[in-house]
């Protein structure tokens, strides 16, 4: 068991937008984080200076994506701080501040399925919404996704057109909270309104439903957790987010065939997420 300390990990994923046809180019990103909330030494939120996690992702394949590089700085008051994001692109050989790294941009390496801001279910600044807690139901959900992420599956078993291969992802049946999102008169967002599904054991978004200006179902997410007992920590394999009106999908995150994710990257130091380290990271 991980003792407690200052949380490192280390991963390789994949992410593909399979065609109509089922044909695909996946990207491969190496990624990495540090988060320092559960370190010992910490006994006061202001020892934080308002930035929870430092992230790095770095961009392997396909050729015409190698090299960039992103970095951010997670801030826990964005309030007070927005995130802090930079990008590198070997094109220019230049590290500039990348504050469209945030909202509804397009998300990196989506091929413009997700935005920044729904990755991973939800994540950067609430502040363009109004929240409503719905209440509580039991849903079938994407649970223990073990054979899903297994390194004896491989991308081509279950990447197939419109939708992912349903034999592979595992249900149970679990309490979820439903939290709804509504965009704030005088903002703007692609997404008018969001609804979540928050498993209440593991307090992870597993669905998604997001709407449109018009009112109508653009979007769904699922993602698929397991946990990772070593560690031990909830983690996932990735999930998918559906257009249901472009009959596309992203799916992202994928292990199977990476190397094992790394918890316990205790080579990772603070020196590596900064701005001037940002272009030391790619190769081009």
């Amino acid at each position: 068991m991980m003792p407690l300390s200052i949380f490192k990990a280390t991963r390789q994923f994949a992410a593909a937008v399979p065609t109509s046809s089922g044909n695909y180019v996946h990207f491969t990103v190496q990624d990495e984080a540090i988060v320092a909330w559960n370190d010992p030494k910490i006994t006061k939120v202001e020892q934080l200076e308002n930035v929870w996690a430092k992230y790095i992702a770095h961009t392997l394949a396909p050729a015409r994506s190698a090299g960039n590089v992103v970095l951010v700085h997670e801030t826990i008051n964005m309030a007070k701080q927005a995130r802090l994001a930079w990008f590198y692109s070997p094109g220019t050989r230049r590290v500039r501040r990348a504050p469209d790294i945030a909202y509804d941009n397009p998300g990196t390496n989506t091929d413009g399925m997700a935005t920044v801001d729904s990755l991973g279910g939800f994540n950067g600044s609430p502040d363009r919404y109004d929240w409503t807690f719905i209440g509580k139901k039991e849903l079938y959900i994407p649970y223990n996704n073990y054979r899903l992420g297994s390194d004896k599956v491989k991308y081509d078993d279950y990447i197939q057109p419109y939708h992912i291969n349903q034999e592979y992802p595992r249900y149970e049946l679990h309490r979820v909270w439903v939290i709804e999102a509504n965009l704030k008169p005088g903002t703007r967002h692609v997404y008018q309104r969001r609804r979540f599904y928050i498993d209440e054991d593991s307090w992870g978004i597993v669905a998604t439903e997001l709407y449109d200006t018009r009112g109508e179902l653009w979007r769904v997410q699922e993602n698929f957790p397991m946990t990772a007992y070593e560690v031990p920590t909830c983690s996932g394999i990735g999930g998918t987010s559906y257009d249901l009106m472009g009959e596309r999908y992203l799916i992202g995150g994928l292990i199977n065939e990476e190397p094992p994710i790394n918890y316990f990257a205790d080579e990772l130091n603070e020196d590596r997420y900064t701005p001037a380290s940002n272009s030391k990271l790619s190769a081009r």
